[in-house]
């Protein structure tokens, strides 16, 4: 991920869905400001935090918070890492910038300024990007556009919520990486998931040791009774198992649509299942697939 990339384009978001209410910066007494009610990180990393302890206590609070008038006081918007690290240090101000935020965009703006900063968890990341998709009913292609990444690497991200709850727990502990992640995610078949899975930590295996794990367990080999006169066939998948074509056509769908497709096929018949998480979520994949009428 490019960080100036990728912030240039979410300064550009935040000043599009808030409005500067005063130009000046204001000095506030931190236990003064409300937490955000929305703040979509639900984990703070210790080390990080007694980190930025560390620098604000040495430069001061660098970027401003942003913050909105509340019925009394101010309500925090964005910077709660900032707000935290300085009522641990005990400062009695802190820069702060006023911005108009109705209620029902307050989500999105706490959303937009997490993506920006560049030490959330994959999990928190991907969370992130579902929900601005969501709120905004944009395509991974759109989100993609307005964030200025590329689309694979936004697909690649909302996919790890596909994972089982406690392999996402995992990422985010640190315990696997991303690359042992999307390995995870090509094995269609829940059971040998599973088992790569443990593997990882009973063997320490590297992506690098992983792949090799995959390609030798969970792709069949010839059977014993194998004709060897016979020419070399390609090897089928298993009961259960999808083919490679098949699973490159979920990933496209997928992509394509912003959220899970499963594909089930048997003798050139089947379904493909599209997942949707809220109304607008299905709007938003609705819009995708069927052309827009005239009628209404």
């Amino acid at each position: 991920m490019t960080g100036r990339k990728l912030g240039r384009g979410l300064d550009m978001l935040i000043a599009r869905e808030s409005t500067p209410s005063r130009s000046e910066l204001l000095e506030l007494d931190p236990n003064s400001i409300r937490p955000n009610p929305q703040q979509p990180r639900k984990r703070f990393s210790i080390h990080d935090l007694e980190s930025l302890k560390a620098s604000i206590a040495r430069e001061g609070v660098l970027q401003p918070l942003l913050v909105r008038k509340a019925e009394a006081g101010y309500e925090l918007v964005a910077g709660e890492r900032r707000l935290r690290a300085s009522q641990d240090l005990g400062l009695a101000k802190v820069p702060a910038i006023v911005v108009t935020v109705a209620d029902d965009r307050l989500l999105e703006v706490a959303l937009i300024e997490n993506i920006q900063r560049e030490d959330l968890n994959p999990i928190e990341l991907a969370q992130a990007y579902r929900q601005l998709m969501d709120m905004k009913t944009w395509t991974q292609e759109l989100l993609a556009q307005n964030l200025g990444l590329s689309r694979p690497v936004v697909s690649n991200t909302i996919r790890l919520l596909e994972l089982p709850d406690d392999i996402q727990n995992s990422l985010i502990r640190g315990h696997v990486s991303m690359g042992h992640a999307k390995v995870l995610l090509s094995v269609a078949d829940p059971r040998e998931q599973r088992l790569l899975f443990e593997r990882i930590a009973e063997e320490k295996l590297s992506v690098r040791d992983l792949e090799g794990v995959k390609e030798t367990t969970t792709t069949p080999g010839p059977t014993p009774d194998s004709n060897a006169s016979k020419p070399e066939a390609r090897p089928r998948p298993r009961a259960g198992q999808k083919s490679p074509h098949i699973l490159s056509l979920e990933e496209q769908f997928s992509e394509k649509l912003g959220t899970k497709v499963r594909i089930r096929e048997k003798n050139g018949r089947g379904r493909i299942a599209i997942d949707f998480y809220s109304k607008e979520d299905f709007e938003r994949i609705r819009h995708s697939i069927l052309p827009s009428s005239g009628g209404g």
